[in-house]
């Protein structure tokens, strides 16, 4: 996945994106300048990063991207149906407001196991809303 995060990152270039991927240090305790934390800080309070391109296993804790990300672009998934549905979680969470759209794009190429994903992940998020109701 890392692969497809950094051929992305340097696609986008112009636009200076911000990216990380779970090998970048998680805080300033791990690397006082480069971190995810910070990244993440930056992405929420300033244009330094425009594009935020991550993994969900680098932004499955404690991430809140809502009322500062309207727009997820999905690549790449895997069978883990708690990492995708939190990473839908990230963006879209109580307190947005009523005219607030978020938007999911998921890529995925015709007669490919992307097919065979999506359909097993639209299973587990249904059962998961079962159990919850």
């Amino acid at each position: 996945m890392c692969t497809i995060l950094r051929t992305l990152e340097r696609a986008l270039s112009t636009s200076i994106p911000g990216s990380f991927t779970a090998i970048v240090p998680k805080d300033e305790n791990e690397d006082l300048e480069f971190n995810r934390e910070k990244m993440i800080h930056d992405f929420r309070t300033t244009s330094k990063y425009p594009i935020l391109i991550a993994n969900p296993s680098a932004c499955a804790e404690s991430v809140s991207l809502h009322k500062v990300c309207f727009h997820a672009i999905y690549v790449d998934r895997t069978f883990n149906g708690a990492h995708y549905m939190q990473s839908l979680d990230r963006i879209h969470r109580v307190g947005l407001g009523a005219r607030d759209k978020v938007y999911y794009y998921i890529l995925q190429s015709e007669e490919t196991i992307d097919e065979v994903m999506d359909e097993r992940l639209n299973e587990k998020q249904a059962r998961m809303f079962e159990i919850t109701r």
